[in-house]
């Protein structure tokens, strides 16, 4: 069943729905017309596809080779017009594009369309997904694929589903856990063991990847991996070898890549008026991060690299975006404590959508001067967090040229949090001015 809307749309409705397509198309020109960049493991990346195409020899020393592979029709594409380079650079950005547009036509049947428009600028607006469309990393592609993937389950098309899993799952082969979370419930939903090949039919082609691409089933690239040494204890070891206690109590909390500060909305439950289907989503994609996060608290690399954010923990973002859709849209229904709970993690969620475009970390070459030597500074004291150093130093925050612009992209995004959030916060502030005169009249 359907979250209700009303049948005849009022007039003030119909304004509001030119509004919320007024944002999304502002939007979507913006994710369109950001520039895109290839560097870091994305460089790797295309360098992989690069020499595929022009030897035909596929060859990647760590990374998985479905990404690439997937984009080499933009990469051709862009070799007609001599800019291979930056055609392929528009790969994340096409997946994203297509998996707002799934996003709108899936939940159509159990959401209204007033709350798929709420949802689409959350997804648009208010999460991690903006920053991930500009780069040429694989988070992307293995989120979206991941995601249809569980829609599909909820339809219960468990084929066409689980090859898109599985897909996703090859081309983050770290993911194998939390795959397997999917397993487990769709098991418990299909009430059959069968789900739980899909897990193994992944590790399979995760091997026979491997085994084409370095010559070995159990090379996977990263038998030596790790990172410099600096002054924190477990730094400079070897593959799996983080604590899992410090590994998981920093992906949650730490100011620079901590879950509970960039994808608020993850900790929120869904209302109880949700549809069934959307839950059993919603519910399952949390368990997926749920597995993500026990993965990679035990990497020395659970931060991800220079890169901005918790680079691994994209997919946290859907669920987070589903919760805070329903929860501002029947925020009438909740305790004017969860009506503030509600309230924060919006605006937060806004703020990570506007930082992840306007700043996206500039400005803290400290962390990465002698190799990385105090990047740990911005992974945990508050000020040096990439959310927080633009209200620290914002001269370094962002260049001299591009000030302007990326005020009025703060701008630009504050305007759509009051947008999306007026009813909520117009509530709010009524209380809060209701409280202050009573607490007057009783002094």
């Amino acid at each position: 069943m359907a979250i209700e809307t009303p049948p005849q749309p009022s007039v003030n409705s119909r304004l509001a729905a030119v509004v919320d397509w007024l944002w999304l198309g502002i939007a979507l020109a913006i994710v369109v017309a950001i520039p895109k960049t290839i560097a870091g493991d994305a460089q790797l990346r295309f360098e992989g596809l690069d020499g595929f195409m022009k030897t035909g020899h596929l060859v990647s020393p760590k990374y998985s080779t479905v990404g690439p592979l997937l984009s080499s029709p933009l990469y051709w594409l862009g070799l007609k017009f001599g800019a291979a380079r930056a055609f392929t650079s528009y790969f994340n950005t096409l997946i994203f594009v297509f998996f707002v547009a799934f996003l709108w036509r899936e939940f159509s049947d159990v959401m209204g369309p007033r709350i798929r428009r709420l949802l689409l600028l959350l997804i648009l607006f208010a999460s991690m997904f903006m920053h991930h469309a500009q780069r040429y990393y694989g988070e992307m592609l293995t989120t979206v694929l991941v995601a249809i993937g569980v829609c599909w389950l909820s339809r219960g098309r468990a084929q066409r589903g689980w090859a898109s899993i599985i897909v996703g799952a090859v081309n983050t082969p770290a993911s194998l856990v939390a795959i397997f979370g999917i397993a487990i419930c769709h098991a418990r939903r299909a009430r059959t063991v069968w789900p739980l090949l899909g897990p193994v039919i992944a590790l399979g082609l995760m091997r026979l990847e491997s085994a084409l691409v370095r010559g070995h089933p159990f090379d996977t690239g990263y038998n030596y991996d790790a990172g410099f040494s600096n002054a924190l204890p477990y730094s400079g070891l070897r593959n799996f070898s983080y604590p899992f206690f410090f590994g998981l109590l920093s992906l949650l909390l730490s100011f620079g890549k901590g879950l509970v500060f960039f994808v608020p909305g993850l900790f929120i439950p869904l209302p109880a008026s949700a549809p069934a289907r959307l839950r059993w989503v919603h519910t399952t994609l949390v368990v997926y991060v749920c597995g993500l996060l026990l993965t990679y608290a035990k990497w020395w690399s659970w931060y991800g690299g220079w890169f901005w954010g918790p680079r691994f923990f994209l997919a946290a973002s859907i669920p987070a975006s589903f919760s805070l859709a329903l929860n501002v849209h029947e925020f009438t229904r909740l305790s004017v404590a969860k009506r503030i709970i509600v309230a924060t993690a919006l605006g937060l969620s806004f703020w990570v959508g506007a930082n992840g475009v306007a700043f996206q970390g500039l400005g803290l070459d400290l962390c990465t001067a002698n190799y990385f030597k105090l990047a740990e500074y911005c992974y945990y004291i508050p000020e040096m967090s990439v959310l927080w150093h633009p209200f620290v130093d914002g001269g370094s925050a962002i260049p001299a040229n591009l000030r302007p612009l990326s005020f009025l992209a703060v701008l630009l995004w504050a305007s759509v949090a009051v947008w999306v959030g007026r009813e909520l916060f117009v509530d709010l502030a009524r209380r809060s001015l209701g409280w202050v005169l009573s607490w007057r009249e009783w002094w």
